[in-house]
């Protein structure tokens, strides 16, 4: 999905800001307004530790943005004043040369990074109160670091397919790091 995103993306944006520009400046407008609101929804919650429970619908949300931000660029690129197209030019290719880039010659980067995000947690904890559970996630691989990261997280009865992310710590076999246990995080809290 992640691979898909990044070398589609661009191509779809582009297409879809060309039909658009050319059928229904409402739309346009409309169009754009949703996209830099559906960024800023996905962004701005996951920088403060905000998350789906479900890491598939993390992943298919960050995705999603890559094609976001391609509309962005092009959108940009066809602005009416001067300034903003040399800006939008001036940041759109390198960022979508380097998702080009990532997309294809580091692929397999990007397939173990995926892959070390979407792993299933090798143990869950629950505490007394059922809204703190700690999940022990096994990262990294062959010729690579490895180890595991230690994720206390917050649910919520109102609101089940959302958590939040408390605290955190990672235990870094190759490199000899010390991680937090689940108890040593919830006491921490």
């Amino acid at each position: 999905m992640v691979e898909a995103g990044l070398l589609l993306g661009p191509p779809t944006a582009v297409g879809v800001y060309f039909i658009m520009s050319l059928h229904s400046r409402r739309a346009l407008s409309s169009t754009s307004k949703f996209v830099v609101t559906y960024i800023a929804i996905i962004l701005v919650p996951a920088a403060v530790g905000l998350r789906f429970t479900a890491v598939s619908a993390n992943v298919a949300s960050v995705a999603l943005i890559w094609p976001a931000w391609c509309f962005c660029c092009a959108r940009g690129c066809g602005a009416k004043w001067r300034s903003v197209r040399v800006l939008s030019w001036f940041v759109a290719v390198p960022s979508v040369g380097l998702g080009y880039l990532v997309g294809t010659v580091g692929c397999l980067g990007v397939a173990f990074g995926v892959g070390d995000t979407v792993s299933t947690p090798t143990h869950i904890q629950y505490f007394e109160t059922p809204d703190l559970v700690c999940e022990i996630t096994e990262w990294g691989g062959a010729g690579t670091h490895e180890g595991t990261s230690t994720v206390l997280y917050r649910r919520w009865a109102a609101v089940p397919w959302l958590r939040y992310r408390v605290a955190e710590s990672t235990d870094d076999w190759t490199g000899g790091e010390q991680g937090m246990s689940c108890a040593d995080l919830a006491a921490k809290k």
